[in-house]
């Protein structure tokens, strides 16, 4: 017996592949999990006999069966045979108890959005929201307001405050974003593997949640952190000449590793009430100020300061110098000064004093572009740790 299945249903089955392999089975929905196949591009509401986003939303938040999309169950897929939607006004509020996945599939879905102002995406305390290959473009104030868990999934966002989060967890990864801000609230924010830019007058503003950013970018912009959470920072990429600033810690604790700042008009590390920075393996080059701040402490281990003024004379933090480090220009007390010679990349060339310069006792296991650590730079056949975030191959 021969089995047709309509396109409908192989975009649907696709996109339930897809998205089980990317999370894994064990993370997916059950099987009872309804999916809604939106198939109009309009911002429809009316009976008509289709389902567009809109009304796939209204189902799986309400458990209700809205127009021809079927009703939802708590925990549903969204998915889409058309390749753009517009959007004309906020869609339906994601309620506590619903689990919600919008997925674009493989060539992405556009969102084009209508909002001048208001909120595009709103998910309340107790709920998920994952929004996975989606383009957002067009206009609105703010494309997600979060009390729950929300997760960004290889999308780019054009709203000038992407996500807005109070509460909950806000997973970022692989995607494209303007400002994100949870510092209102205890909010946890993870940014992985993607670009950032244009925030005003922070591109993270983060809350007392914290979170980690790693393998991640940053753009044009105006301060690029700002924290009064715990937060870890590694293998980032600040390279923005006219930023003003790079990493704020307002009475946080802020880790960085294998991180490189470079071109901020203001100052790089900057501690303020009582602020903590922990930076190991790092180049800071190319700022107005390296480091500054008027209280707390920061310690360096393995990390260049050159090109700059390297710490802002007569700041009120402290710096613990835990050796390995070199400065350009005299100004950080007792860190060896001297010329880190790097070249295209912050590279160390030959004869730089950063090759081998290291302790290894505490060395990263890996640079910024994932060479190996410790290896021997300058074949003198002992193995030691360079200074900074690129270790030389």
């Amino acid at each position: 017996m021969r089995i047709s299945i309509s396109v409908p249903i192989k975009v649907a089955l696709t996109a339930i592949l897809a998205v089980t392999l990317l999370f894994g089975a064990g993370s997916f929905a059950p099987a009872k999990a309804a999916t809604f196949l939106v198939n109009t591009s309009a911002d429809d509401n009316s009976v008509n006999g289709n389902c567009s986003l809109r009304e796939a939303i209204r189902a799986a938040v309400t458990h209700t069966a809205v127009d021809a999309c079927p009703s939802g169950t708590g925990n549903d897929m969204i998915v889409f045979n058309v390749s753009s939607v517009t959007v004309n006004a906020a869609l339906p509020t994601i309620t506590a108890g619903n689990t919600v996945t919008i997925y674009g599939g493989s060539g992405k879905i556009t969102l084009n959005v209508n909002i001048p102002t208001g909120t595009l995406f709103v998910s309340k305390a107790g709920s998920t929201l994952t929004v996975q290959n989606v383009n957002i473009a067009g206009s609105g104030s703010v494309c997600f307001q979060s009390a729950g868990n929300l997760n960004i999934i290889n999308d780019s966002i054009a709203c000038s405050q992407s996500i807005v989060a109070t509460a909950g967890q806000v997973n970022v990864q692989l995607s494209t974003s303007h400002m994100i801000d949870t510092h209102s609230g205890n909010a946890v924010l993870n940014v992985s593997n993607s670009s950032l830019v244009g925030g005003v007058p922070y591109t993270l503003n983060i809350g007392a949640g914290g979170g980690t950013v790693t393998h991640t970018s940053f753009g044009a912009g105006q301060v690029h952190i700002s924290t009064t959470g715990p937060l870890t920072v590694s293998y980032v990429m600040m390279n923005n000449v006219g930023t003003a600033g790079g990493i704020v810690a307002a009475g946080a604790t802020v880790t960085v590793k294998n991180t490189i700042i470079a071109g901020t008009t203001q100052t790089a590390i900057d501690p303020e009430v009582g602020g903590q920075f922990i930076i190991i393996n790092s180049t800071i080059v190319n700022n107005t100020y390296g480091l500054n701040g008027t209280s707390g402490t920061i310690s360096l281990k393995n990390t260049i300061l050159a090109n700059t003024t390297n710490c802002y004379p007569g700041a009120g933090f402290t710096l613990i110098d835990n050796g390995g480090n070199l400065e350009s220009t005299p100004g950080c007390g007792t860190i060896p000064v001297g010329n880190p010679q790097l070249g295209r990349g912050f590279i160390p060339q030959a004869g730089s004093p950063v090759i081998d310069g290291g302790l290894n006792a505490g060395c990263l296991s890996d640079d910024f572009y994932g060479t190996i650590r410790p290896i021997d730079g300058d074949a003198n056949g002992t193995v030691i740790c360079d200074i900074g975030a690129v270790e030389k191959a």
